[in-house]
This record gives structure tokens, sequence and C-alpha cells, in this order.
């Protein structure tokens, strides 16, 4: 990657670097915090307590994000059940959904970057007519 030249390289290097550091921060996490955090997690708890709740705001907000994502969790669901009842309205739509974005896709750009020269600033020097007043 890092032989390349021209637009090739400030397009792909810094995507490569990315990977790189993103890998070797996996690779430090999954033999550091990793274990430590699943002993610490998956040892055997005690019994459920019959007191009162925790006032802890990270408790808190676990139990709030969870119900939360069971809403979600529920929800999606129920769609996915409701697509697989109606079979061909959904197949339908889809199929339709994908003629459309067919159709679109000639009005979408072809170029990567912009020919030179096209994005310019017209100011007022550059375009005496234009705004005159």
């Amino acid at each position: 990657m890092f032989l390349l030249t021209g637009v090739a390289r400030y397009l792909f290097v810094p995507m490569a670097e990315a990977v790189v550091f993103a890998m070797l921060a996996s690779y430090l996490l999954s033999r550091t915090l990793v274990p430590t955090m699943a002993k610490y997690l998956l040892k055997a708890h005690a019994e459920e307590r019959s007191h009162a709740p925790s006032k802890n705001p990270l408790v808190l907000f676990q139990a709030w994000f969870e119900r939360g994502f069971e809403r979600i969790r529920t929800g999606y669901r129920g769609l996915l059940v409701a697509c697989v009842r109606h079979r061909r309205v959904f197949a339908g739509s889809f199929l339709a959904v994908c003629v459309l974005f067919l159709w679109a896709l000639p009005l979408a750009g072809t170029r990567l970057f912009p020919i030179r020269g096209q994005w310019r600033i017209h100011t007022a020097s550059s375009c005496p007519d234009r705004y005159a007043h």
C-alpha cells in the first residue's frame, strides 16, 4: 500500500492504516481487557437480593437501555413476522424499490473527483455583470 502513487495513494493508504490500527487495538484488547472483564462478569452471582433497587446511575442506565432495546427487538420481530406473513406484498414492494433505484441510477454522478475548475466560486470580481446593481 505504501508504494502506491497518485490518487490511489491518497485513497487507499489512510484506509489501510485505519484497518491496521483497528486490528492492533482489537488484538491488544482481546489479550488484556476482554479476558479480565469476562472473568469479572461471568463469575457466579449470588442469589438475587430482595432489597431496594440500586441508585447507581450506571445500573439505572443499563436497566433503561435494556428496556428500550427489548422494545426495539420486539417491534423488529413483529415487523419480520408481518413481512413473512405477507410475502407477496413485501416481495412486490421490495422489487418496486429496486426498480426505482435502478431508474434513478443515471441521475447519480459517476465521477470520483470533479472536473478541474467545475467548483469555482463566483465572486463580484469574476462575474461583474451578474452582481451589477
